[in-house]
């Protein structure tokens, strides 16, 4: 992953099989994370679920979809005996919440756009 750091989060992709996500990353802390994920889909004008987390809760996500929240999910606390690192933590989740977009997000046909 590509972190860019700036004032407020730090941005980055996420690859999982062939769909690209971007993740911005307001609070990495594993106790209090809030961040945002959707998917990248260029040219194309679908609406597709996106994700967003602490904004209800610790460590709870948010499944958005037309301006709705249409699913959520509360994520495992992050335990030192479990993971390696906190770094191990956050890409666990980082991939729980792709997976569950993708899934979410499978069934939407694209539109693109041709100028």
């Amino acid at each position: 992953m590509k972190i860019l750091a700036t004032k407020d989060y730090t941005y980055q992709t996420y690859k999982r099989g062939k769909q690209k996500f971007s993740i911005y990353m307001y609070n990495d802390d594993v106790n209090n994370l809030k961040f945002q994920i959707s998917t990248i889909n260029p040219y194309d004008d679908a609406d597709y679920a996106w994700a967003r987390c602490g904004y209800k809760g610790t460590n709870y996500v948010q499944f958005i979809k037309g301006g709705k929240v249409v699913d959520g999910m509360q994520l495992n606390y992050y335990e030192d005996e479990d993971y390696e690192d906190e770094n191990e933590y956050l890409n666990e989740v980082i991939d729980s919440v792709c997976v569950e977009l993708n899934s979410m997000n499978s069934s939407i046909k694209p539109k693109i756009i041709y100028d």
